[in-house]
């Protein structure tokens, strides 16, 4: 599953959305989203073909960001966020059902 397959299944636009509120640039979004995944800095080097350091120089702009101070506190931050994106979602989709239903009042 690629990231595209990630956003859509944890918030999509909406997701992307509440993390650039945060202040995290997209590259900031994709390397939080591979560590979310369990990638090292080493292979998040690799898939986005920057250096170790550079993944590494992001995740302290993430801890920053986010005011965290670990990875494992980024991705629990990172998952709430999306579990909240969620949850907002299936109520306006319920909500926007109960409207649209024939026995409405």
């Amino acid at each position: 599953m690629g990231m595209v397959g990630i956003f859509e299944s944890l918030g999509g636009m909406d997701a992307l959305a509440a993390l650039k509120q945060k202040g995290l640039t997209r590259r900031e979004v994709e390397v939080l989203e591979w560590v979310a995944r369990g990638k090292t800095n080493n292979e998040i080097g690799l898939i986005l073909q920057i250096s170790p350091r550079t993944a590494s120089k992001h995740l302290e702009h993430i801890y920053t960001k986010l005011g965290v101070e670990s990875r494992t506190a980024a991705v629990v931050q990172f998952l709430e966020m999306m579990q909240q994106i969620r949850q907002d979602r299936e109520v306006r989709n319920g909500y926007e059902i109960a409207m649209h239903h024939p026995y409405s009042p």
